[in-house]
């Protein structure tokens, strides 16, 4: 459980250095953050199936 919140706590801070750095809406930042690590987790799992 400590490493899921530790991982979260981690999100959301990447989350919010980047919306400050960034002048952008944190939720938009969440949005694009999510569908990258979906992606590259479902191009790892492809790369392991060929």
């Amino acid at each position: 459980m400590k490493g899921k919140l530790g991982g979260l706590e981690a999100t959301l801070g990447e989350i919010l250095d980047q919306s400050s750095n960034e002048g952008r809406p944190s939720n938009i930042i969440a949005d694009e953050i999510a569908r990258q690590r979906i992606e590259e987790k479902r191009a790892a799992k492809l790369g392991k199936v060929a």
